[in-house]
């Protein structure tokens, strides 16, 4: 998809307004983990804080795995100040890492595949509970799946003639 604006292109221009909010979501969850630990780790006092929060950037990008060395690594850097600057770099990737999973993931995810963030998080509480963590990988695809299946057995839409979102 080109996004580049040319003139008189009135209906490119309208489209990619409506699309606005889905990239600056994905902006938000994808570019920006490196500012609030830089941030929070400043507040905190910790040494190179600017490093870790760079660091913390880096490592967002691999799942499950980068937010425990992040986290890791914050808590090992405050050690060598102190105990509570420790504590508070801990707690610090703790609840920013907790805020974006339960505010920013789902609102994302339920955008890309076309479900409420309730929906997301039900799913993945639900899969997770019911068949263990393994399983949550494919939370969303069923969830999608099974709203697309009440959709059209018990409200009779066709997928087919739905705008399929961005």
């Amino acid at each position: 998809m080109d996004l580049r604006a040319r003139p008189g292109d009135r209906p490119g221009a309208v489209a990619l307004a409506a699309e606005a909010p889905a990239r600056d979501a994905r902006h938000v969850a994808a570019d920006r983990p490196e500012a609030r630990r830089s941030f929070a780790f400043w507040l905190d006092d910790e040494p190179y804080w600017l490093l870790l929060g760079v660091a913390a950037g880096v490592f967002e990008i691999i799942p499950i795995i980068g937010p425990l060395v992040v986290g890791i690594l914050a808590v090992g850097v405050g050690l060598t100040a102190s105990w509570e600057t420790a504590l508070g770099a801990g707690t610090a990737v703790l609840v920013l890492r907790q805020a974006e999973d339960l505010f920013v993931a789902p609102r994302v995810l339920g955008h890309a595949v076309g479900l409420s963030p309730l929906v997301v998080l039900v799913s993945v509480t639900a899969i997770g509970i019911l068949f263990g963590g393994f399983y949550v990988l494919l939370a969303i695809p069923i969830a999608a799946v099974v709203s697309t299946l009440v959709d059209v057995i018990l409200r009779g839409a066709d997928p087919a003639e739905e705008e399929v979102p961005p």
